[in-house]
């Protein structure tokens, strides 16, 4: 496939998949958040990892504040990410304060810049990072919103750290067209129950 053509199956394959978002209530979102971050918990429940990479969720991503602010009273180092200079740099962040973070690119909560930056090469064994995206396919392929912020970063980070997608049963697709700096995950969690749109 060329790369004219891959662009264009991804640019359909995004229009596609945020007219489904558009349709999903918000008390879906709330309850599959909610899954998602007990997931995380039980995911965790016994291994914390030292580091955990995060996001602040759009409206219609999952909402992980619930499992990140019991991770941080637990004594994990969480981070989050900020747009700038053209790529994602992630700061140490605590969820629960406030002033840590603001509004920034695209409407996203991120972390202030006076925060301690995260060195991706420098993350210790058995950190996690988990991602956010539009789709996902069960074996690891992600399409995200088309900047490849995510996929540069991952490109930075050591291979031994997992990577997590995060999504609601209908972001997974069957198939995603990958070119060469895709990045996938290692594993993608998703809500569990009842949904129908």
């Amino acid at each position: 496939m060329s790369d004219a053509d891959s662009k264009l199956e991804k640019a359909n394959l995004r229009k596609i998949i945020r007219q489904r978002i558009r349709n999903v209530p918000t008390k879906k979102i709330a309850e599959g958040s909610v899954n998602i971050c007990k997931k995380l918990s039980e995911k965790f429940a016994s291994n914390l990892p030292p580091v955990l990479l995060a996001y602040r969720a759009l409206p219609n991503e999952p909402d992980l504040t619930y499992f990140l602010q019991e991770l941080i009273l637990r004594g994990v180092a969480t981070a989050f990410p900020r747009c700038e200079f053209g790529k994602l740099n992630f700061y140490f962040a605590d969820v629960t304060k406030n002033d840590h973070f603001q509004t920034g690119t695209y409407g996203i909560l991120e972390p202030s810049s006076t925060l301690v930056v995260v060195v991706p090469q420098e993350l210790p064994e058995k950190s996690v990072v988990l991602i956010p995206g539009l789709a996902f396919t069960k074996n690891g392929s992600r399409i995200g919103r088309g900047a490849g912020y995510y996929d540069a970063f991952l490109k930075l980070i050591p291979s031994k750290i997992l990577r997590l997608g995060i999504a609601f049963p209908w972001q997974i697709v069957q198939y995603i067209p990958e070119d060469p700096w895709d990045e996938r995950v290692d594993e993608v969690i998703v809500s569990e129950g009842d949904w129908d749109l």
